[in-house]
């Protein structure tokens, strides 16, 4: 039987470098497959592992589904009409990739806290500064005074319609 000539190249190159391969260590401190990986004109590569393949991977598609819902998101409504998703089926997607539930809500909370009262965030306010605020409080106070019990009240704001219903007449 034969031996084919490629395989006396390999053998032939593999041999020449465990020859060459120390002395160079013990010089430059660098296998020699290494510092031929680093010269550009040989041309070659250190291959890549399949954990690093695997993550390579990962990394782009996590971009690439972050630059999509992104996008989407900026046309929720008509992504949902253009891919035939019925309102329900988007509220419900909606729902599950934005929802927090109370034990995840929890960590971020008591972190947001401690830095409010570290003094490294500002606290959270959900109404304005009392301070701030400039109304006829006494005026606002004889109105309310002045209503009978069950009488309603429609308040307009920014296109909502509030309607109260007085539920105990205050006598001043």
């Amino acid at each position: 039987m034969a031996v084919k000539p490629s395989k006396i190249v390999k053998d032939t190159t593999k041999n020449s470098y465990l020859e060459i391969n120390q002395p160079f260590k013990n010089l430059y401190t660098i296998d020699l497959a290494k510092a031929l990986a680093k010269v550009p004109e040989i041309g070659l590569t250190k291959s890549k592992t399949k954990a690093e393949k695997q993550k390579e991977r990962r990394e782009a598609t996590r971009h690439m589904k972050t630059k999509t819902e992104a996008q989407w998101s900026k046309v929720d409504c008509d992504t949902m009409l253009g891919t035939r998703q019925s309102f329900r089926q988007r509220d419900l997607q909606r729902k599950s990739l934005y929802f927090e539930s109370t034990e995840e809500a929890k960590p971020r909370s008591i972190k947001r806290k401690a830095l409010e009262e570290a003094g490294l965030r500002k606290k959270k306010r959900h109404s304005p500064d009392p301070a701030s605020v400039t109304f006829d409080k006494e005026g606002l106070l004889q109105e309310v005074n002045s209503m009978a019990k069950g009488e309603k009240v429609r308040i307009n704001c920014r296109g909502i319609t509030l309607i109260l219903i007085i539920c105990t007449a205050r006598s001043s």
